[in-house]
């Protein structure tokens, strides 16, 4: 099989959800800072994954929460921040 394949969560969070489930994740009180969108931004992210299911067999394994919370340790680990 070749061509482009969406690969992601398919379950839908907004920009905000991420940021602020990083923010809680790494223990900061920080303001989230609101700046206006590129004109060619999607409103909705949510990936159709369904080549990805039927062409390679493929679907996530670990939930949002536990990839950001992973991905923090480890830039953690990796930078001393």
């Amino acid at each position: 099989f070749s061509g482009p394949v969406n690969i992601g969560n398919p379950t839908e969070v907004t920009v905000l959800e991420i940021a602020e489930l990083i923010r809680d994740l790494a223990g900061s009180s920080a303001p989230i800072e609101f700046t206006a969108a590129a004109v060619d931004d999607p409103q909705r992210r949510c990936p159709d994954i369904t080549l990805a299911q039927e062409q390679l067999g493929w679907e996530p394994t670990v939930e949002y929460h536990a990839g950001l919370a992973t991905t923090l340790h480890w830039f953690r680990m990796t930078t001393g921040a």
